[in-house]
């Protein structure tokens, strides 16, 4: 992946050169500190570092560095706000081409922040509560919730009633911090 973005980006963007390639984050601290390079495309995960880790270090080299991050799972919300926290100029998903990756760079080495489509989405949501460990039953339940089962189709088809049934839909909803059925389920969507 790496070699090949080091390809593209040499071949389609003018605006850029790529002066170092690195494997981990000691390689990365060590090109940062010698090279001095305006940007400084990452992946989330490099061996001695994750997300903020990985972008202070960046920043204790070189406090001037921009940093655009390169997401695997641009749904892992989690993942996007450490790196927003940590004070990246850009967030951009994998499969970002190479003109796409390449004006990225560029206005982050102009001092913009870059954030790509559905990105912002995400970091402009509000944080979603964590929910608390559902049981193996709760997760039963709410997976035939999920299927549109009314509690007594819930009890039979687990063998158990529907006063249980009712029990255990009340601990998912109090765990995932909703008040209804289409709360919970709007959630997980």
């Amino acid at each position: 992946m790496r070699a090949g973005l080091v390809r593209l980006l040499d071949a389609t963007e003018p605006g850029v050169k790529v002066v170092a390639e690195v494997t981990d984050v000691a390689a990365a601290v060590d090109a940062v500190t010698l090279l001095h390079p305006a940007v400084v495309v990452a992946g989330m995960r490099l061996p001695g570092g994750l997300g903020r880790e990985l972008i202070a270090a960046l920043h204790d080299a070189d406090p001037e560095v921009a940093v655009v991050g390169v997401i695997d799972d641009p749904t892992a919300e989690e993942d996007l706000r450490a790196w927003a926290a940590a004070g990246v100029s850009g967030l951009v998903p994998r499969d970002v081409g190479a003109t796409s990756l390449g004006r990225a760079v560029l206005a982050a080495a102009r001092g913009d922040i870059v954030v790509f489509g559905g990105l912002v989405e995400q970091l402009s949501l509000p944080p979603r509560p964590r929910t608390a460990s559902l049981t193996t039953r709760e997760r039963e339940v709410r997976a035939l919730v999920a299927q549109g089962l009314a509690d007594k189709q819930i009890a039979a088809r687990l063998g158990i009633s529907v006063k249980t049934v009712e029990k255990h839909v009340s601990a998912v909803l109090r765990k995932a911090h909703v008040h209804s059925r289409t709360e919970l389920m709007a959630r997980r969507t």
